[in-house]
């Protein structure tokens, strides 16, 4: 019995003094560890806009082919759908369509260069031709009135697409003469800007600017850092220029100007 525990005891002392038991070496493993990833957003698409511009700047007086005159002797006012006579100035073609422009104000720089401004009105087509012809409103934009002038068709929907404003200075600008609508003293948001210089000031379509109050009249060269709205051109001639007003922070008053 006394041999027998002796040998539980030994053995069991064995087993306390072991060497720890080596595990056989594993390969490495091959799988990648996960990694995050963040799905981008994709860019917002700017939507391309169309607008019809309300009018026009002409250094040169602008020639009608014809006046028009009241339907009746009662209307003053041609309402669209009402045939018009129409004095006759320059020949006239029957089923034509022409453009109704109204001259509104004349506008001088200091270099004495005078500019007039006329307003998109409507279209006509002419019923029939003579010395005086007969015509029918269409697509009134404002109301057409006895005395508005007939001329060639003019196109006046624009198709752009809004870009963003890549400097908010300049070293030349351009005066705000005029806004959307005739008499308009300040422009906001989705307005348009008439400015005083075009395409050999150095102006072309679509170029954004950047509008500042007018400079101090007692500091030729004074020009307010502040951005106050921001501009698009649509229409660029030698003289002048038509802007859409793509943002304001501020009202835009009447001689603001333009950097570019």
């Amino acid at each position: 019995m006394n041999h027998f525990l002796c040998l539980c005891v030994s053995a069991y002392s064995s087993f306390l003094v072991a060497k720890p038991i080596v595990l056989p070496n594993r390969a490495k493993s091959t799988l990648t560890p996960v990694q995050s990833y963040t799905v981008p957003h994709p860019e917002p698409v700017i939507q391309d806009r169309q607008v019809d511009i309300p009018g026009f700047l002409e250094t040169k007086e602008v020639t009608p082919l014809c006046i028009l005159t009241q339907g009746t002797e009662e209307e003053a006012i041609i309402a669209t759908g009402i045939r018009f006579a129409c004095i006759r100035q320059k020949p006239l073609e029957k089923d034509h369509l022409y453009s109704v422009i109204r001259k509104d104000t004349t506008f001088e720089d200091k270099n004495d260069r005078s500019q007039s401004l006329y307003w998109i009105v409507s279209k006509v087509r002419i019923l029939s031709t003579g010395d005086t012809s007969i015509g029918q409103v269409e697509n009134e934009v404002l109301p057409t009135e006895s005395g508005d002038w007939v001329v060639e068709e003019r196109s006046i929907t624009r198709k752009f697409q809004p870009r963003p404003l890549l400097s908010e200075t300049g070293s030349h600008h351009a005066t705000v003469v005029a806004f959307s609508f005739t008499g308009q003293s300040y422009g906001v948001q989705d307005d348009f800007v008439f400015l005083d210089k075009g395409r050999k000031a150095g102006l072309d379509v679509d170029a954004v600017l950047p509008i500042h109050r007018a400079p101090d009249p007692k500091i030729e060269a004074s020009i307010p850092s502040t951005t106050i709205g921001t501009i698009q051109i649509l229409e660029a001639t030698d003289t002048s220029a038509i802007g859409y007003l793509l943002k304001t922070t501020k009202e835009i008053p009447l001689g603001a100007v333009a950097l570019f």
